[in-house]
């Protein structure tokens, strides 16, 4: 056992563990290494350790057999792409390779995942770096750059880019040359299958981490985004303006950006015996307070509000995190901004999630601001039935009750306990009346959504139907 070999001294530690040829693993392999080089020289320059373990024999042997020369070949492939460079961020980041990629590549993506609540100058930098390169900007919820009224730049953000690339004719004719990513990769599943895929050049710019999961960055800089950001800009209005194929890349962006969100309005629009949850959702955004702090759960409600809340013009910030297990600690996260904040505080999450932090209640006393905790009650873990793992739901019934564990708890009761106010709603009428009673009440307020519980499954798959219609 040699974890900690050399205890608390090294920078950091790597668990490479056995031998794997799957290209994921040996992808891996190239990762952790760029990740070690990086911290072995940032932000304390010293040793890291690397443990790899190795399969006897250890003699090396000749690629014969078809699986020997095809790893022999994929190992080859990884070499000659070579790791993510890192920059120094001690140099403050030295943008030259950044702007010359962003002014060679006729069809380039600014992509922005979960960013920090920052100041507004921060969030116009990232717009006025998409009108300067007339790249299309991808935004999802938690990248400070879906709301705000003060971001009305004429910047193409695009906001519906997982329905988009979730496509593939679609994937395959807006794929891009360069890809430009700021802050922590996004939660979308569709971009992520797209990455695996990428070919392309690919540059992340993140001040805190390792912001290139995949390991398929040419080059990651360690430094603020917005001054990454305007530093290009500067740099590119120094020199050649863009041209007409550049500009025609873009249109058919914010062609496809549009076709998605009028599939998505379509499928709201449908007359539902029982509230759908992707209309629970959009309708606790289209109602929220203004100002407030948005915080989001992980598993189905931030993906949620990705596809079916658009950009608005409402000063909205955003706080996601993600606890050891995902759905942990989220009620308590909330009452600590809750704690310190001078607007509505609104909690979105799960039931499941709300289960697993009911602690969280007696935290949530402590609000100086109204807290608003808005479950929404699917019955269970809903996401599992949006996964591949989904069909053998319809083999085995009983196989649901292991993975979506619907709490069947008493949801009045929890809230009863810690003296929060509570108020079940089934109906989309009356979301916002109980919205706008809660954000003027001091303390926490429990909302308690009940929906459809396969309804964010079966709008999605109609909404992926339609727009195979429109785009073939």
């Amino acid at each position: 056992d040699q974890i900690k070999l050399f205890g608390d001294s090294a920078r950091a530690f790597f668990e490479f563990g056995a031998p794997d040829p799957a290209p994921s693993a040996l992808a891996g392999v190239v990762r952790h290494v760029a990740h070690a080089l990086h911290r072995a020289q940032f932000p304390d320059p010293g040793p890291v350790q690397l443990n790899l373990r190795a399969r006897k024999p250890l003699e090396p042997s000749a690629s014969l057999d078809a699986d020997s020369l095809a790893l022999h070949q994929a190992v080859d492939d990884l070499l000659a792409r070579g790791p993510t460079r890192v920059e120094n961020p001690t140099v403050h980041a030295d943008v030259t390779r950044l702007a010359d990629a962003c002014r060679d590549a006729t069809r380039g993506l600014i992509v922005v995942g979960p960013r920090a609540a920052c100041a507004p100058e921060a969030a116009r930098a990232l717009l006025r770096l998409s009108e300067v390169t007339s790249f299309p900007l991808l935004c999802e919820s938690a990248s400070q750059l879906r709301f705000a009224p003060e971001l009305t730049r004429k910047a193409a953000r695009i906001d519906g880019f997982e329905w988009i690339l979730s496509h593939e004719r679609q994937r395959e004719r807006l794929r891009p040359e360069l890809v430009l990513s700021f802050g922590a990769p996004p939660v979308s599943g569709a971009y992520e299958r797209f990455l695996a895929g990428f070919s392309g050049a690919r540059f992340v710019v993140a001040r805190h981490g390792f912001a290139d999961p995949h390991g398929i960055a040419n080059e990651l800089i360690c430094a603020d985004d917005a001054d990454v950001a305007d530093r290009v800009c500067a740099e590119l209005e120094r020199r050649t303006p863009s041209h007409g194929a550049r500009a025609q890349f873009t249109l058919d962006w914010l062609a496809a950006n549009a076709d998605a969100w009028r599939a998505v309005d379509d499928e709201l629009r449908r007359e539902t015996a029982v509230l759908s949850e992707p209309l629970a959702v959009r309708t606790v955004l289209e109602h929220l307070p203004d100002p407030c702090t948005l915080v989001l759960g992980n598993s189905l409600p931030i993906r949620e509000v990705d596809a079916y809340a658009p950009c608005a013009s409402r000063r909205v910030r955003v706080l996601s995190q993600r606890g050891a297990n995902g759905i942990d600690g989220l009620i308590s996260g909330a009452a600590g901004a809750a704690s310190l904040s001078h607007e509505p505080v609104l909690l979105l999450l799960g039931d499941v999630s709300f289960m697993h932090d009911l602690g969280g209640l007696a935290a949530a006393r402590e609000s100086r601001a109204p807290l608003i905790i808005v479950v929404i009650d699917n019955g269970g873990g809903r996401i599992f039935e949006q996964l591949p793992f989904a069909a053998e739901f319809e083999k085995d019934p009983q196989l649901g009750q292991f993975w979506l564990t619907p709490p069947h708890a008493d949801f009045a009761h929890a809230a009863a306990v810690f003296g929060h106010q509570y108020e079940r709603l089934s109906t989309v009428s009356e979301i916002a009346p109980a919205l706008r009673d809660a954000k003027v009440r001091r303390g926490a307020s429990v909302l308690h959504l009940v929906v459809d519980g396969s309804s964010a499954r079966a709008a999605g798959a109609r909404i992926r139907a339609a727009l195979s219609q429109t785009w073939g």
